[in-house]
């Protein structure tokens, strides 16, 4: 799950930078498109970041119950 998190989140952020590349290449690329990528792109890092955190926790967790 967090490897499919992760490719998922490297993508949104290719697509970000490529928006951006191109913008200041070409200057087709609507300011808005680009402003919209960087979003998604924080929201997902930002979820991402937070479901490894809750991970970690919970292993952490596992690894301190006495059996």
């Amino acid at each position: 799950v967090l490897v499919d998190l992760l490719g998922r989140v490297n993508s949104s952020m290719d697509k970000s930078e490529k928006l951006a590349e191109n913008a200041v290449t070409t200057g087709k690329v609507n300011l808005h498109e680009i402003m919209i990528a960087m979003a998604e792109e924080e929201v997902a890092l930002g979820l991402t970041t937070q479901a490894a955190g809750k991970f970690i926790s919970t292993i952490e967790k596992l690894t301190q119950m006495q059996v």
